[in-house]
This record gives structure tokens, sequence and C-alpha cells, in this order.
């Protein structure tokens, strides 16, 4: 359960309780229990090479954007000289 209370002028003139904060905290570590199984027997260095791999092909992409070499709308990739509609 988390509480909060509103004062006014240092006096307490409301007291909140919430289950919400707590059920929204439940549910993240749910989350993050069932994104475990997805890697069950998978070595924390294959994560590691995967996410980092990910992570440079992101950049690239994001340079290339920047760079107006390549835009993708929707799943089309369009070049970045070509004329919006």
């Amino acid at each position: 359960m988390t509480e909060a209370f509103l004062e006014d002028e240092g006096i307490q003139v409301e007291e909140l309780k919430s289950d919400k904060t707590d059920e929204c905290r439940q549910k993240r570590f749910e989350v993050l229990a069932e994104m475990r199984k997805s890697f069950a027997g998978v070595t924390p260095e294959e994560i590691e090479r995967e996410v980092a791999l990910a992570i440079a092909e992101v950049r690239r992409e994001k340079r290339s954007l920047e760079s107006g070499q390549l835009r993708r709308y929707g799943t089309e990739e369009h070049r970045g000289d070509e004329v919006e509609k």
C-alpha cells in the first residue's frame, strides 16, 4: 500500500492510500519474469552480444536517417532525396 499526505501550510488536510502503485510494480515484475523465461538457457555473454549487435544496427539506421541517405515510411524504404507526398 502506498500512502501520501496532502498538506496545506504544514497542516495535513488529506491522506491518500493507493494500491495502484503496488499493482503496477507487481505487473512490471511479472512482465520481467515472463521475459526471463524467453532467455532460459541463453548465456549472459550471448545476450550481451545480441544486444550489442541490435544497438549497433539501430545506431547505423539512425545515422543513415540523420544524414538523409535513407528514410523509412511504413515498411518501404526511400532515398532521402525523394519528394514527400
